[in-house]
């Protein structure tokens, strides 16, 4: 009628029959299950903070055995589960978002005893990075490269975000961590004996 504390109300009769001249007594079992607990995990993008859906996760207990598979995000970037026993787990993504890293890096929890609010965790994915390589060449003669001219990279808010990047004895800039965006070079420093150009060269990581 009154289940012990932190535990489920175990409603199935248990019945037992008392014999004719029965010495000893008989003895039942009776069991009862651990209230169970939520977790909700809200998947974002670790810059703009939108909510990512179709990434996947398992759940795991603590020695990495899986207690639940193929949690999906909904378009809400969103996985609900209500039905864990009290103890510490992670959720472990699986499968990336389209277009994002993955994040393997395991997010623990715990589910406690007669725990009545869902367990909220956080998880973010980068974006893919991209990669783009410049070259500078004589306006006149394209295959004569030149040497020390410095380039900034502005996103398209206008940030820095490389800065003092030196061509190279073949002409070359190569950046290979970009956020896909809109970015532009800016040359800061000509090479030696010619004039800085000033237009900004636009390209855009997909």
């Amino acid at each position: 009628t009154t289940a012990p504390k932190h535990y489920d109300l175990n409603k199935e009769p248990i019945p037992f029959t008392i014999t004719k001249s029965q010495a000893d007594p008989i003895s039942v079992t009776a069991t009862n299950s651990l209230t169970k607990g939520a977790v909700e995990l809200s998947k974002v993008d670790d810059v703009e903070g939108t909510a990512l859906k179709d990434a996947i996760f398992k759940i795991t207990d603590m020695n990495g055995n899986d207690i639940r598979t193929e949690l999906t995000t909904n378009v809400h970037g969103k996985i609900y589960v209500s039905d864990l026993r009290p103890g510490d787990y992670q959720f472990i993504e699986t499968k990336a978002p389209e277009h994002y890293k993955l994040d393997s890096t395991p997010i623990k929890f715990t589910i406690k005893k007669s725990q009545k609010e869902k367990f909220q965790v956080t998880a973010t994915n980068s974006l893919t990075e991209g990669s783009v390589e410049l070259i500078k060449v004589d306006d006149i003669n394209p295959d004569t490269k030149l040497s020390d001219a410095v380039f900034n990279i502005v996103d398209a808010k206008g940030k820095i975000v490389r800065s003092d990047l030196t061509t190279d004895k073949d002409g070359k800039i190569s950046v290979s961590d970009l956020r896909p965006g809109d970015y532009q070079f800016i040359e800061t420093k000509a090479p030696t004996g010619y004039d800085l150009n000033v237009k900004p060269i636009p390209f855009p990581i997909t």
